[in-house]
């Protein structure tokens, strides 16, 4: 589980920090590949600053931001939820990046952290995102991305809405 808030507070930071970043909304599909083989899949919904990032499987979390805050809802007991603190270390690290959006280089480097950057030709949004750090060497691939606006409701943790892909 701390891989996993790792890895979401890594991507959300990336994306969630700065408004310029959502001068557009988006809805993708997204599978994330570990080094050791292990993936994960999911969802992703954007909105102006807001974000959904939901893992299919129910034993795992969507993973929300509101006022540029965090928040963890297990997908299989949606009434609950639990602001997300750890990593902070990272989350300075990344809005530096998120701020430079959209003009993005293909890779940046900051303490032991490594992030490439492939946009993708099909769709308007990022195709791969490399992540190596130390204790994580992992991609987020992103597919099936398209120019929707979900509604408000799919982006609150409390209520909970469900949203199917």
């Amino acid at each position: 589980m701390k891989t996993k808030k790792f890895i979401t507070n890594l991507l959300f930071l990336f994306f969630v920090c700065n408004s310029s970043l959502f001068a557009f909304q988006t809805t993708c599909k997204f599978e994330e590949v570990y080094d050791n083989g292990q993936s994960e899949q999911g969802y992703l919904l954007l909105n102006d600053n807001k974000l959904r990032y939901q893992y299919y499987d129910q034993q795992l979390f969507t993973i929300f931001s509101k006022n540029k805050d965090f928040y963890l809802v297990q997908n299989n007991q949606t009434d609950i939820f639990q602001k997300i603190h750890d990593n902070t270390e990272v989350i300075e690290e990344l809005l530096n990046l998120a701020a430079l959006y959209p003009d993005i280089k293909n890779s940046y480097q900051s303490n032991n952290l490594n992030i490439s950057i492939e946009k993708s030709k099909e769709h308007h949004f990022i195709k791969r995102l490399s992540i190596n750090a130390s204790n994580l060497n992992m991609s987020i691939y992103f597919f099936e991305c398209q120019n929707l606006t979900p509604h408000y409701r799919f982006f609150n943790f409390s209520p909970y809405f469900s949203y199917k892909y």
